[in-house]
């Protein structure tokens, strides 16, 4: 069973569940992404929430039991961290999501072991103005107890007709790998 953060309208998800994996629950801030989530899926479990405020007792409260997912993906909007934004503020609240997700994952985790997550962005993430904040929270996904492997992987290398470099970084718990 997967949780999937930011997960616009699945993407990344339909990934994993061509994979054989389970997408329990689905959270992005968007209402058309969960819109088109749903819409795509039969006895899907997607929701319109802001995951930098997401609580366990939210996501218990959703599917009326202890969530306890084996794995964790997502990618935050990714705006505020594109070299392509010429008008990027250094206030913009998005820079923190990465740190929301690492957050939730940490409180997974320590509740009851995730296996694994994978987090992908844009190689922005990792410029010159936004090195800090990237290494505070892969500080954080190894303080969690992951192992972190990162790649990077080009769209255009699997058949879209784009050149679209992202970072996709894998955590595998070191208590079970």
């Amino acid at each position: 069973m997967i949780l999937s953060l930011f997960s616009g309208a699945g993407g990344l998800d339909l990934g994993f569940e061509r994979e054989g994996f389970k997408v329990g629950l689905a959270f992005d801030i968007k209402s058309s992404a969960i819109d088109s989530y749903n819409f795509n899926r039969e006895d899907s479990h997607g929701f319109v929430r802001d995951v930098s405020k997401l609580t366990l007792e939210e996501i218990d409260k959703l599917v009326g039991y202890e969530f306890k997912p084996t794995g964790v993906i997502g990618g935050p909007p990714c705006q505020s961290f594109s070299v392509s934004n010429v008008n990027a503020r250094s206030d913009d609240a998005r820079h923190d999501l990465p740190l929301a997700y690492a957050d939730l994952l940490t409180q997974l985790n320590n509740r009851n072991p995730i296996h694994f997550f994978l987090f992908e962005n844009v190689l922005g993430l990792k410029s010159g103005k936004h090195i800090e904040k990237y290494h505070n929270f892969i500080a954080a996904f190894e303080l969690a107890g992951f192992t972190i492997q990162e790649l990077t992987l080009n769209a255009a290398d699997f058949g879209v007709p784009q050149d679209r470099k992202r970072i996709f970084i894998v955590g595998l718990n070191e208590a079970i790998y």
